[in-house]
Order: C-alpha cells, then sequence, then structure tokens
C-alpha cells in the first residue's frame, strides 16, 4: 500500500490541500492545511491532528494563534521572536531509540517517500 511519508503537499477533490510533513500516511510535524472556505491552519501537527503550537486564520480574518490539543485550541501563547522552528520526525532512530528530528526552517531537506 502506498503511504505518504515525508515532506509533500496533499490536495481533496474538496479542494482542501495540506503542505508539509507526513509520517506514515499521517499529518505529522509542522504543516499547513488550507481548507475550500478559505480558512488554514499553520503549525504542528501529531498523528494527522493539530497538536502544539500553530495559527487557525479564519475566512473573516481572526486568528487564533497558540496551543493546540488534538485538534482543539487551547490557550493563547505568545509567538517565538527567533526564527520559527519546524521539526520534523524523520525516518529512523537515534542510538537510544527515539525518533529522530530534523529542523526544516534551518535545513530544509525534501524527504522522499520510501
Amino acid at each position: 500500500m502506498d503511504m505518504k511519508h515525508g515532506q509533500g503537499t496533499f490536495t481533496w477533490e474538496s479542494g482542501n490541500k495540506y503542505i508539509g510533513s507526513y509520517v506514515e500516511d499521517l499529518r505529522h510535524g509542522y504543516g499547513e492545511m488550507y481548507w475550500a472556505d478559505g480558512s488554514n491552519y499553520k503549525g504542528d501537527w501529531d498523528s494527522g491532528m493539530q497538536h502544539g503550537f500553530g495559527t487557525v486564520t479564519m475566512i473573516d480574518g481572526l486568528q487564533k494563534t497558540g496551543k493546540y490539543e488534538k485538534n482543539v485550541y487551547i490557550c493563547a501563547v505568545k509567538e517565538d521572536t527567533e526564527k520559527p522552528k519546524k521539526i520534523v520526525k524523520v525516518p529512523g532512530k537515534n542510538p537510544d531509540g527515539t525518533a529522530k528530528m530534523h529542523d526544516m526552517a534551518n535545513d530544509p531537506v525534501d524527504f522522499k517517500e520510501r
């Protein structure tokens, strides 16, 4: 079975579009989701859900920037004044068994499907 893995863009028939990182067919790491109605989310994903730091922009321009957990906006968080990090999980494991991570903002790499 073909699975999305690494950096990529996926567009649904509805017009919704995701640009970002995938791990084993799920949105994971930094990504940007654009819905056909004009709203969008730019931020962290975990196992296919908005999870971590991100910004939702509604069609009326209202923005919610802060912490998200399992697709739910939790609270406002001040934006980091440094260059934002786009940390993504990459194939393989570190010697201690933990997942390998990569900062796409400071060292962009295009990961290919495995």
